[in-house]
């Protein structure tokens, strides 16, 4: 205790200095010593509210300030960490009052002042300057040139200068044509949506107005070029170092694109600082001038996390156009491709365009996203003259999925057809079904208030009354698939915690609600059981409802303009079947019911909320005659199970049998789900005891009756007739089969791998349609266009549709001979082989095209006794393949590598077994040096992938004794037996000890 405060120091300087160098804390570490350090002290005024403070204070903070070197300032209080940057000292003092101000009000610490006034006694503080070695390399000067070309290359770009016009853009060119001519060295952050001119606007002043008032360079670069250029040959923070003295030296104008993206990268274990801030030095210093740009909700982000490096840039905001503007840029942005492609775009067109983008795209940058839509259009009608209105909504409600007739004035919309459709989705629900109607109806003539979601709508009733059903069959009307819902369950979404994940602000960001919407913009957002949710989600669903939008930490916005909006709730359920002692509980869907639903919500929602919702459906409770057309569907989706058509079941019962079980299923608190519990526990098991009580194949009759005394009565007969085991043996094993390969085809179809193969054909298509005109007179792109190319991945995709819908066609005609609904006048089985023979064919001409190398080796490595088992399984393999695949031609090679110990190091050898030797090959006769073996099948011909490259991994074998270890690697070399197998032997034993 009795130590003096300069040992203290200079212990604690020590200290400080090694942790900083162990421990890699970069904020410490990179910072340059100022020449001179100042200290001051600033007051700030706090003033009173009557809650914790009773009259006005002030207290004082200590700050330091030194200057940058280019005429420039810092200041920081430590104790707070808040920091400012200005071009004067007496813009620095009045930066810290306001940086002050907004550090107390943003976290809120007028609260906890109480805890400042400890530090008024303090006098002052010490300034510890940390010491860094830094290894100067020796390089005479060609060699730093070198090296300093080869690293502006390899990080930046010249910029691209696209042809670029500005259209109603000259305020913004001449407000950013002054900053520049104020001050060279200001960086600039232009703020505006995405699509709204921004990089228009960059680059039409790197063309054709920098050279004129600087002679400086100009560099673009992206966030992904930027950190891999920067990580090629050791840390990015030491390289970023010397570009930052590099672009100072040469007076650089850096043109970074998306800021925020450099907050997303350079961080690593050990290391919490990203590019963006490691940037923030240079920056502030205005060493050189940086060009970045950004959407306003990134930037109040940006400007809340970092306020002093917000400072640092000069905001340049991009407004949004009139319609008049907007349009008339439009026109001119894309008036060069249509004379080129000699197609006249109608005006009333482009007016429509606009109107469906700003309904259900409201906050994506205009005119930019309406004129990439015009150009795709073109581009997609090079045979048209003329592109219409007609042709526009056309291409609309393919990107969208919403029919063409919700969209066009021109197309009447029949209720009468709509409510039949609903209808048969759903059983009664009549009341629900009209309220949905209506609010369709509402959309159709586009009287929905724009810049909000589409509808949104409250589905409350009991449970099992059809509201996911119906949430569904409105994904079907509005969008095409009913696939097309995003279901919350909000049970999950509870606490505080979780709403974070909602937001994707913790957790996975691919399973956040944002994220989902991102990726599938037209979609039913379905909030499933929304009051279990925590209530701080209806702050976010206040948002969504009110604004059509929602926001993540990163900036990233959600559109739910383009949404329906469904919340399901339990609400009021209880309360309606509650009723007067000695008094029946009325059922039905009564206006009176309907009431009491909507008091009971509109008392537990903020009437903020309650107001936003467009429409409460109320669901009714189930009747008699729907439960019965329930039982009658779940017994007809029962007999479509697998156990039922495998054992050839035949149904046979009455509308006695149906009546009965909707009587038993008469607790409407449960709806649907009661009738199905019923028949799960009435039907299903005294069927199942009954079934396996037989055995064999064959078909069967069941009949199922209803007794006097209310039991269910199930009688089993086992049909042998001739008839029947002709169709069972032409069609039941037929059929899984086909079900079996039709799949495999679907994961085909549906693999990301063809349908980028799809989606680059459809791009070439219009492509190839466009240059057929053009080669009559003899077009060099025409003639440079790869036509045989072309033609055969037209094939291919012939070819599989072709599959596709003879698979199809076969798998309904094995259904329908097991169901005796017609018997096959050709043998199934003969089908299925023919087909299968032309699907085998087809994929290996696919995978070959794809995939052109001639050889491929499974290389064995596992236990000796263990590889020599499995060595000899494949070989078999290979055989039984040959022998039932005549398609599958491929000479098969095999060696064994041994491993050899030699001057500290492992050589392996490779040696060809021979044919003759592998029928009595085994441990003993082979030759091991080691308790582990190498073994090498080597597929000669191409294609062999296909069936061979699945087989790569780490396996358990569990024997009689114990459980061995096998690594299966899969190479593709021109030349095994020559190659050395060092490297690939020495990859698979580290992935095997893994």
């Amino acid at each position: 205790m009795n130590t003096s405060s300069g040992r203290v120091l200079e212990d604690y300087s020590n200290l400080l200095e090694k942790y900083a160098s162990e421990q890699g804390i970069i904020k410490l570490v990179q910072l340059e010593a100022p020449t001179q350090i100042i200290s001051k002290r600033i007051s700030f005024p706090i003033l009173a509210n009557h809650k914790n403070i009773f009259s006005d204070i002030k207290i004082s903070f200590d700050y330091i300030y030194w200057e940058l070197g280019t005429g420039n300032y810092k200041a920081l209080i430590p104790y707070l960490n808040v920091e400012v940057f200005a071009n004067s000292l007496d813009k620095l003092e009045e930066l810290l009052q306001s940086s002050l101000l907004i550090e107390f009000n943003r976290k809120k610490r007028f609260k906890e002042f109480e805890r400042f006034l400890c530090i008024q006694s303090f006098k002052g503080f010490h300034t510890i300057l940390l010491n860094k070695s830094i290894e100067l390399p020796n390089l005479s000067k060609n060699e730093s040139t070198t090296s300093k070309d080869a690293y502006y290359n390899k990080i930046l770009l010249s910029p691209r200068h696209p042809d670029f016009e500005l259209y109603h853009m000259e305020e913004e060119l001449e407000e950013l044509l002054s900053v520049f001519k104020e001050n060279e060295r200001k960086s600039i952050m232009l703020i505006g949506p995405s699509g709204s001119g921004k990089s228009a606007l960059i680059y039409y002043f790197i063309k054709h107005k920098l050279e004129s008032i600087k002679k400086g360079v100009c560099k673009e670069t992206s966030a992904s070029r930027f950190i891999r250029s920067l990580t090629d040959d050791s840390g990015w923070q030491t390289n970023l170092q010397k570009l930052s003295k590099e672009l100072e030296r040469d007076d650089v104008v850096l043109y970074l694109g998306h800021f925020p993206e450099y907050f997303e990268i350079g961080q690593y274990e050990g290391n919490e600082v990203s590019v963006g801030e490691a940037l923030k030095e240079s920056i502030q210093a205005q060493k050189f001038c940086v060009i970045a740009e950004c959407t306003a909700d990134e930037y109040a982000i940006f400007s809340h996390r970092y306020p002093a490096f917000a400072s640092a840039f000069y905001n340049l905001w991009i407004p949004t156009k009139s319609d008049d503007i907007m349009k008339s840029i439009i026109l001119s942005s894309i008036q060069e491709l249509s004379k080129k492609l000699k197609i006249h775009i109608q005006e009333e067109s482009i007016t429509k365009l606009i109107r469906l983008q700003k309904r259900f795209f409201p906050y994506s940058g205009f005119p930019g996203k309406t004129i990439r839509s015009l150009e795709a259009i073109l581009l997609g009608s090079i045979d048209l003259s003329s592109i219409s209105e007609d042709i526009v909504l056309e291409s609309f409600s393919q990107e969208s999925g919403i029919p063409a007739f919700m969209l066009s004035s021109k197309e009447n919309l029949d209720d009468g057809k709509v409510r039949e459709y609903f209808a048969n989705r759903l059983f009664g629900q009549r009341e629900a079904i009209d309220t949905v109607v209506d609010t369709l109806l509402t959309v159709k003539a586009d009287l929905s208030p724009s810049s909000k979601p589409i509808a949104s709508l409250f589905f409350s009733g009991p449970t099992g009354v059809g509201k996911t059903e119906m949430a569904k069959a409105i994904a079907d009307f509005m969008f095409g698939d009913e696939g097309r819902i995003i279901r919350l369950d909000m049970s999950e979404y509870n606490n505080p915690y979780s709403l974070l994940r909602l937001t994707g602000d913790v957790g996975s960001d691919k399973a956040s609600l944002v994220s989902k919407i991102r990726q599938s913009t037209f979609a039913v957002v379905l909030f499933d059981e929304i009051e279990k949710a925590h209530p701080d989600f209806y702050d976010l669903l206040l948002q969504i409802l009110g604004e059509g939008r929602l926001t993540n930490s990163r900036g990233e916005l959600a559109n739910f303009c383009s949404c329906i909006i469904i919340m399901t709730s339990n609400l009021g359920a209880r309360e309606s079947f509650k009723s007067p002692p000695g008094i029946a509980r009325e059922t039905g869907n009564s206006k009176e019911v309907g009431n009491r639903y909507e008091t009971i919500i509109s008392e537990y929602f903020r009437p903020e909320l309650y107001n936003r919702i467009d429409r409460i459906v109320v669901f009714s409770s189930l009747g008699e005659k729907e439960r019965e057309l329930i039982v009658k569907r779940e017994i007809q989706e029962m007999q479509k199970r697998s156990g039922f058509i495998e054992k050839n079941l035949q149904l046979e019962y009455d509308n006695a049998l149906v009546q009965h079980f909707s009587n038993r299923a008469v607790d409407t608190r449960y709806g649907a789900r009661q009738v199905k519990r019923v028949l799960q526990d009435e039907l299903l098991l005294p069927l199942s005891y009954e079934i396996n009580r037989f055995s064999g194949q064959g078909e069967y009759e069941v009949d199922l009756r209803v007794e006097d005394d209310s039991e269910i009565k199930v009688k089993v007969k086992k049909l042998n007739s001739i008839e029947n085991q002709k169709l069972e043996k032409n069609s039941k094993s037929v059929l899984d089969k086909v079900t079996s390969k039709r799949r495999q085809l679907n994961e085909i179809l549906n693999g990301k791998h063809y349908i980028e193969f799809f989606n680059n054909f459809k791009m070439d298509q219009a492509k190839a349609e466009k240059l057929k005109k053009i080669k009559r007179n003899k077009s060099k792109q025409a003639d440079s266009f790869p036509w045989d190319d072309f033609r055969k991945r037209e094939e291919f995709i012939k070819n599989y549709e072709k599959c596709e819908s003879e698979v199809y066609d076969l798998e309904r005609l094995c259904f329908d001979s097991r169901l005796n609904v017609e018997k096959p006048g050709e043998d199934l089985f003969a089908l299925f082989n023919d087909w299968e023979k032309s699907l085998y064919s087809l994929c290996l001409d696919y995978y070959i095209y794809h995939n052109r190398e001639k050889y491929l080796q499974i290389v064995i490595y596992a236990e000796a006794s263990m590889a020599v088992s499995l060595f000899k399984y494949y070989i078999s393999m290979h055989r039984a393949i040959k022998e039932n695949y005549p398609n599958y031609k491929f000479n098969l090679n095999t060696y064994q590598i041994k491993e050899i110990q030699e001057e500290n190091r492992e050589i392996y050898i490779c040696n060809k077994i021979y044919p003759e030797a592998l029928q009595s090959y085994s441990k003993d006769s082979a030759d091991f040096d080691a308790e582990k073996a190498f073994f090498v099948l080597e597929f000669e011909g191409e294609g062999a992938g296909l069936f061979w490259e699945g087989e790569a991994g780490k396996f358990s074998i569990q024997t009689k004794n114990k459980k061995s270890f096998a690594y299966i690697g899969i190479e593709k070399l021109e030349n095994f037996y020559s190659t050395d197998c060092t490297n690939i032997c020495t990859s698979i034993k580290k992935k095997y000890s893994e």
